[in-house]
């Protein structure tokens, strides 16, 4: 690839940025499909909460909401859209009982330095 047509993709994915963060979610909705879609992932990952019940709560969303809504919906589109816009996921391992990260200075251990178990994927 060369320089010309890695700006060109670059550029593209810029402005389909800024046509996500203008467009609202439907008609007369006050928030944009890109606050929708950081917002879903913020709630997602405060809460702790899994792909099965993400794509549940945005089932609701679609039932719920006008038919030309742009839900994303289901979470691996809802990603694919979050690494569209350019914000990468990083998946990080932890042990089983919630007590630490394999991250950083950890992230070469193969079990939990409290309890011994190993690690877990999120």
């Amino acid at each position: 690839m060369n320089m010309s047509s890695s700006l060109n993709v670059n550029t593209e994915a810029f402005y389909t940025m800024l046509e996500s963060a203008q467009k609202p979610l439907y008609e007369g909705c006050n928030i944009s499909k890109l606050e929708t879609t950081a917002r879903l992932s913020s709630i997602k990952s405060s809460h702790n909460m899994s792909q099965f019940c993400f794509n549940k709560m945005v089932c609701l969303m679609e039932d719920a909401y006008p038919s030309e809504s742009h839900i994303q919906s289901n979470y691996h589109q809802h990603m694919r859209k979050v690494k569209e816009l350019g914000m990468d996921v990083q998946k990080i391992d932890y042990c089983p009982n919630g007590c630490m990260l394999y991250y950083k200075h950890d992230e070469n251990l193969d079990t939990c330095k409290f309890y011994g178990h190993g690690r877990r994927l999120p």
